[in-house]
């Protein structure tokens, strides 16, 4: 079974997850939203996928089973709900939203929907940042 994926703002953490989505068996990458029309065609030439300049009409279009949210923060909420209407998985750059609100409206629609919402924290096991948070948990600021 492949799991198809889209992306959500294709800029250049976009590309990272594109590389991602190549290496996991299983998963293919099937579409890419962008309202700039030359970044949109390059990066669906290069990653052999769909391209659209709206995030609903490629969830209509391309139908994926998970959409990795892409957009600059404070631009995540929007596709998340238009996942959730769709019934679609959502994996969301960092930070999920620029306010509790926002990020409680997406919590919200994805529970109501029986889809899953999953934020990326990629430095949560880096060295440094561990240690940090242990300073800061232990009251050494």
């Amino acid at each position: 079974m492949t799991t198809d994926i889209a992306i959500a703002g294709i800029g250049a953490v976009a590309e990272l997850h594109a590389r991602s989505i190549e290496d996991i068996d299983g998963a293919e990458l099937v579409a890419g939203s962008c309202r700039t029309e030359s970044r949109g065609r390059e990066f669906a030439e290069e990653f052999d996928c769909e391209w659209h300049a709206d995030t609903t009409r490629m969830l209509d279009a391309a139908s994926p089973d998970v959409l990795q949210v892409c957009t600059p923060s404070g631009a995540h909420l929007e596709p998340t709900l238009a996942a959730a209407e769709r019934g679609v998985d959502v994996l969301c750059e960092k930070p999920l939203e620029i306010t509790t609100e926002r990020i409680d409206e997406m919590v919200a629609a994805s529970e109501a929907a029986g889809s899953r919402l999953g934020g990326i924290f990629n430095q949560r096991y880096n060295p440094v940042v561990r240690q940090l948070h242990e300073a800061a948990s232990e009251g050494r600021f």
